[in-house]
């Protein structure tokens, strides 16, 4: 596992989270993480531009109502995004539809989808 500038303490806490889901019946699968750097560069506008949509019923009639740092990622997603959000858009999809491939191309089950079998069998015995 990749432990490059990363907190010791979430790294700590990620392998305990692990070895509780590896109790648990998950098998871990080693795989290719597909790269980030585009859609993390992205997300920001993406965001911003979903959240406002989601709060138009409400922003900006109730402005006041809102801290000035919401209002600022809300007034952000409002002013539009140009070729950000599309490009952004098509970034996510991207990235999902490789990190789907990763997972289907080996035919088993997704982890959520173990450890929810395995979670729900231990309660019915």
């Amino acid at each position: 596992m990749c432990d490059r500038g990363r907190d010791p303490e979430v790294l700590d806490a990620l392998l305990r989270a692990l070895d509780v889901l590896c109790d648990l019946g998950a098998v871990v699968v080693e795989f290719q993480m597909p790269a980030l750097d585009d859609m993390l560069r992205d997300f920001p506008n993406l965001s911003y531009v979903e959240t406002a949509l989601v709060h138009e019923s409400t922003f900006p009639a109730r402005q006041d109502e809102y801290s000035p740092a919401w209002r600022a990622q809300l007034e952000a997603g409002a002013q539009g995004s140009g070729p950000v959000q599309p490009r952004a858009e098509l970034g996510r999809r991207r990235f999902s539809a490789e990190l789907a491939s990763t997972r289907t191309s080996r035919g088993a089950p997704t982890l959520a989808q173990r450890v929810a079998s395995r979670v729900a069998a231990r309660r019915l015995l």
